[in-house]
């Protein structure tokens, strides 16, 4: 068993090493968020991983099939999620560590043949690990649309008419990831705020992405970045019927410049008001 946890954690911190990302998956029986035993060694992997690099993070998302209720999925897949975290923490990880401990609910399968080869395959727990770059301070710049910082989200909002955007200017996400940044937590629950108080309140979630991906690679990640959002607000209460999310990619760039400073201003989410 040494041997086996030996050999994993060689080949995932090489992996991380080389591409400041890897992705670590664990699988479950069907309706059930406990951790079989044959999956503790990824696991117990990850750990070392962790205790051996303080720039390595690790953000955790849970998955369903397709056997259940959307809100049921959302709660599956949060206790798989907050499972693993337990696990982790259990081993001594430090909590900054994790970035991020999320609930997606059921995986979305191409179609019907699809659907039945690879609904074991969808009940998971994905743990993305993620060296981490040089980060640069998160400075509010005036640009437009309106720019909202996280103490004013909740003013900034109720100020906006219907077709009115908002940029979510502390909501950032790691490089080439739908993994929210921790800082980012705040400004959801601003958002959060702002939904339940107004509950006539209806939004669209727009994702952008920075200017290095390619075109189609780019919208489908921007894709994930608004859905993420749009799922924490569900599992949060706000009726999935007052939220739409949609990716645009790389196509609305706010600074057309491929640096540091402008992908982190360019990963990004604005709303939009649809209704009031």
């Amino acid at each position: 068993m040494k041997l086996v946890v030996l050999f994993i954690w060689l080949s995932v911190s090489n992996l991380v090493l080389a591409q400041k990302q890897d992705t670590i998956t664990i699988y479950y029986k069907i309706d059930e968020s406990s951790i079989q035993k044959i999956q503790h060694c990824k696991l117990d992997s990850v750990v070392k991983v962790l205790k051996d690099s303080a720039s390595i993070k690790v953000a955790i998302y849970g998955y369903s099939d397709h056997s259940g209720t959307d809100q049921y999925n959302l709660n599956l897949t949060d206790a798989r999620a907050k499972k693993v975290e337990t696990y982790l923490l259990n081993k001594g990880i430090n909590p900054n560590a994790i970035s991020l401990c999320i609930g997606k609910g059921k995986v979305q399968s191409k179609g019907t043949n699809d659907k039945l080869l690879s609904e074991p395959l969808h009940r998971k727990v994905e743990l993305i690990l993620i060296k981490a770059q040089d980060s640069p301070t998160n400075k509010n710049t005036s640009i437009s649309p309106v720019l909202a910082d996280s103490t004013s989200i909740v003013i900034r909002m109720r100020n906006l008419n219907i077709g009115d955007s908002l940029v979510l200017n502390n909501i950032n996400f790691e490089p080439a990831s739908s993994v929210i940044l921790k800082e980012s937590i705040k400004p959801l629950k601003e958002l959060l705020k702002v939904l339940l108080e107004s509950p006539t309140l209806k939004i669209e979630i727009q994702g952008h992405t920075d200017c290095t991906p390619a075109f189609e690679k780019a919208r489908i990640l921007s894709t994930d970045r608004a859905r993420t959002i749009c799922d924490f607000l569900i599992r949060n209460g706000i009726n999935s019927n007052r939220l739409q999310y949609i990716g645009y990619g790389n196509s609305r760039p706010i600074i057309k410049a491929i640096t540091e400073e402008a992908g982190l201003k360019n990963r990004r989410v604005e709303i939009k008001i649809i209704d009031k």
